[in-house]
C-alpha cells in the first residue's frame, strides 16, 4: 500500500516478520464449547446470530476516502466516536486506529508511520476468517490458556476471498490483518439503565 499516492513507500515489508506463538494443542480444535458455537451458526444460517451486537456495531464505516480527509500531519487519525442503537438501546463505540510503519521499496523502515481505521477491506477479511474457522474446522478454543481463534494460511485466506469474488494481493492481506490486529474498539451502552460494555482489538 503506497502512502498518499507517492508510490515510494508502503506498510508491508517484502518479508513480513513472523510472530512466535505457543503451539495450539490438537484438542483445542475439538473443544465442546467451540462445537456448540459451530452448530449454532450452522442451524441459523448466518454469522450475525453469533455475536449480534458486534455485527451491528458500525466498526467498518469509515471509508479510506474519509480517512484521508481526517488524517493530519504525521499520519495521525483521531479517536473516532460513533453513536448507534442496538435493540433500541443507545450505544457509543470508540475506535482507536492502527498505527503502521512505512517501508521503502527495499523493505527498509523509513522512520515514518501512518494510521488507519478498519474499513471495507478489513471487514471482508474478518468475515472470511470467521467462515474459515467454522466451515473448514480451523477454529480453536484453548481453555487452559484462555485462547480462541482461527488457524489459517495467507494462501487459504486469499483463496477463500477469491472464491467470494474479492481478489486481494498478499501485501493487501498482510496490511489488512495488521490493521485488524492493532485497531482497538470500546463499545458501551449509554445511560445508567444498561450496564453493557466491552473493549479490545478487532483481532487478537
Amino acid at each position: 500500500m503506497s502512502r498518499e499516492g507517492e508510490g515510494t513507500t508502503n506498510t508491508t515489508p517484502k518479508k513480513p516478520r513472523r510472530r512466535t506463538v505457543k503451539p495450539i494443542p490438537d484438542d483445542a480444535f475439538s473443544n465442546r464449547q467451540l462445537s456448540l458455537f459451530q452448530e449454532f451458526l450452522g442451524d441459523n444460517g448466518g454469522l450475525s446470530n453469533a455475536v449480534d451486537l458486534w455485527d451491528n456495531t458500525p466498526r467498518f464505516s469509515i471509508t479510506r476516502r474519509k480517512q484521508e480527509q481526517l488524517r493530519i500531519n504525521g499520519g495521525f487519525l483521531p479517536i473516532s466516536t460513533l453513536n448507534f442503537k442496538y435493540e433500541q438501546i443507545p450505544f457509543v463505540a470508540e475506535i482507536r486506529p492502527a498505527r503502521l510503519k512505512l517501508y521503502a521499496k527495499d523493505s527498509k523502515e523509513t522512520g515514518e508511520t501512518i494510521e488507519f481505521y478498519p474499513s471495507a477491506r478489513e471487514e471482508l477479511i474478518e468475515h472470511a476468517l470467521r467462515k474459515i474457522a467454522i466451515e473448514q474446522q480451523a477454529g480453536f478454543f484453548d481453555k487452559p490458556d484462555l485462547r480462541s481463534g482461527c488457524r489459517f494460511s495467507l494462501y487459504q485466506l486469499r483463496r477463500h476471498l477469491e472464491d467470494q469474488g474479492h481478489a486481494l494481493r498478499y501485501d493487501e492481506l498482510i496490511e489488512g490483518l495488521e490493521i485488524l490486529f492493532r485497531s482497538e474498539i470500546d463499545i458501551k451502552a449509554e445511560g445508567q439503565t444498561h450496564d453493557i460494555e466491552g473493549s479490545g482489538t478487532y483481532l487478537t
